[in-house]
């Protein structure tokens, strides 16, 4: 594949990050937000989401199951080194992480949104500072290839 990919999609992001924050201040501003709104914001972004996870997979090259298969058994394998597969219990588990820890996150705060009214988020958050750590892992995966990570 080509390195272009890393560069769009991190490109991608930053556009979308910024779009997504402005568009519910502009609603609010002008008066004109709603339940059918906030509900087609809330369903892009969990679409989104998937699709995020998605290319942070592409851009880190995870390989589901035993990369001896697929890599041969030699020792000298960047991905037999990897302490952050090691850790994690190969890129399988990781992927999975990617994948889920994101989905539960967003589920919780809609679940408090709609019983309590307010989306409350932490100082540390997915819609800014999540999208802008997927995004540099993107241009940095662009920069340095995928192997890096």
């Amino acid at each position: 594949t080509s390195v272009l990919v890393f560069l769009l999609n991190g490109c991608a992001m930053l556009i979308y990050q910024t779009l997504d924050n402005m568009d519910g201040k502009q609603a609010r501003k002008t008066g004109s937000s709603s339940p059918l709104g906030l509900l087609f914001d809330h369903g892009c972004d969990a679409v989104n989401m998937i699709f995020g996870s998605g290319n942070w997979i592409a851009a880190m090259a995870m390989v589901p199951g035993n990369v001896e298969i697929l890599l041969g058994e030699d020792n000298e394998n960047i991905q037999n080194k990897s302490i952050v597969c090691e850790l994690f219990g190969g890129d399988a588990m990781m992927a999975c992480m990617l994948v889920l820890c994101p989905m539960v996150a967003f589920y919780v705060s809609t679940w408090e949104q709609y019983y309590t009214g307010k989306l409350i988020l932490p100082p540390f958050n997915g819609p800014t500072e999540g999208l802008l750590l997927g995004a540099t892992l993107s241009i940095v995966s662009f920069l340095y290839g995928s192997m890096f990570w």
